[in-house]
């Protein structure tokens, strides 16, 4: 069933494309001239990816966009249009922090969306400090209609929420979409030719790409990869995941998340000491920390946050032993802040190729020469992985190293289809 939002006068597109089975949660409005349908993607092996044998899913685009149906091109810019006449005149329903409307994370495998409790059963604009961006919420109150899910499941209420950059160029994104519940997370990216969609849902994750150049004419898809989670769907298609997963996670959330933080990998590589000043400075803030006076233990922790990393790592570094409640509390919140892995067990993680694939990212160089010692372990030999390079470099040499530790999933087993049972 697709949610339409609008008012009496001006309509606003929403997209939120989740194409699963041809489905939309969310589409354009039906006053809006009939653009063409969405058509169900190829099914693929978890680990197999569809484009062109020759070509990335860019290859001769501009040429495409240029010879592209007038038509088709006239619909979509009105698109934008009536989405930029209406909703920057809307006055906000409120001013939120950046991560406070959405923030992504990953617990373990899975991508998870924390969304702001707002209450809005019809799209709203949300003021989100420090965005140019328009943005907006809407929450439905009885999940989809529709069939029941997995278990006869009725599926959880559904957030949506949606990002207009609207100086954008015809050839770049200009809206981008998330809807979220429990069972599944769809994210996004809407140009004038194109619609990008990253879906989790059930056991995989799939990056669709389709383009849309002729009005009245199915999509063309540019590419299809699936995987078994995020993290393998990086390891298999590292040049897709730029591309398209990256910028897309980036329009809703730090993308620093998909990385580990520093109170992950410092509690994880215990053999990392830390700096000798760093140490010494939290040492004189910790009888601050467990003043009498709360304003002065509240302006201990603010200088705690200032020393960033190297605090966390000297933090995790300091024999408990002789601190009060109160000094391990706010030294724990201190470390938490600044992680972003749920570690029930750090140590197991040095086991996790994912964990220290994503480790060679890490700012640190002595972290990343932990983690390139840890996967030349588990390996058996060498990498190539110089751990003084940092940034994409550091990026990019790190997803040669997760094609060989998160090899692809073996394709399912094929038998003699079964026979039907004989009558009685």
């Amino acid at each position: 069933m697709g949610t339409t939002l609008f008012n009496p006068h001006v309509v606003c597109l929403a997209i939120g494309m989740m194409i699963g089975g041809g489905r939309v949660l969310s589409a354009g409005p039906a006053t809006a001239p009939a653009g063409p349908a969405v058509q169900p993607v190829a099914t693929t092996q978890a680990g197999a990816a569809t484009k062109p044998a020759d070509a990335g899913p860019k290859a001769g685009a501009v040429e495409r966009h240029k010879n592209a149906d007038a038509r088709w091109v006239q619909v979509q810019r009105q698109q934008r249009e009536r989405t930029r006449d209406h909703w920057p005149s809307v006055a906000p329903a409120a001013t939120l922090k950046p991560g406070a409307l959405v923030s992504l994370k990953m617990s373990g495998d899975r991508l998870e969306a924390k969304v702001s409790e707002l209450n809005a059963v019809s799209a709203v604009r949300i003021n989100v400090e420090g965005s140019t961006a328009v943005w907006t919420l809407m929450r439905s109150r009885g999940g989809l209609a529709g069939p029941l899910g997995p278990g006869g499941v009725r599926p959880s209420p559904l957030v949506l929420i949606n990002r207009f950059d609207l100086n954008a160029k015809d050839d770049e994104p200009w809206a981008f979409h998330l809807n979220a519940n429990e069972q599944r997370i769809s994210i996004s990216s809407q140009s004038i030719y194109e619609i990008a969609s990253l879906i989790q849902a059930g056991a995989g994750v799939t990056l669709t790409v389709n383009e849309f150049t002729q009005f009245g004419q199915p999509a063309a898809n540019l590419l299809t990869a699936r995987a078994a989670s995020l993290p393998q769907l990086r390891a298999e298609h590292p040049a897709e995941f730029r591309q398209y997963v990256l910028p897309l996670l980036g329009k809703f959330s730090d993308a620093s998340f998909l990385t580990p933080g520093p109170g992950d990998v410092y509690s994880v590589f215990t053999e990392i000491p830390a700096d000798a000043k760093t140490s010494e400075q939290l040492e004189m803030l910790l009888p601050d920390l467990d003043a009498d006076n709360p304003a002065d233990r509240d302006a201990a922790s603010s200088r705690l946050a200032k020393l960033g990393a190297p605090g966390v790592l000297a933090a995790l570094r300091l024999d408990p032993s002789g601190l009060s409640e109160e000094q391990k509390i706010r030294l724990r919140n201190f470390v938490a802040a600044h992680s972003r892995r749920n570690l029930p067990n750090p140590l197991a993680a040095r086991k996790d190729a994912g964990f220290l694939a994503d480790c060679l990212e890490f700012d640190d160089q002595a972290v990343r020469a932990a983690a390139r010692a840890d996967i030349e372990k588990r390996l058996g030999h060498a990498v190539d992985f110089d751990t003084a390079l940092g940034g994409d470099p550091a990026a990019r040499a790190a997803d040669e190293i997760r094609k060989e530790l998160l090899p692809p999933a073996p394709p399912p087993a094929t038998g003699p289809a079964s026979q039907p049972a004989p009558q009685a």
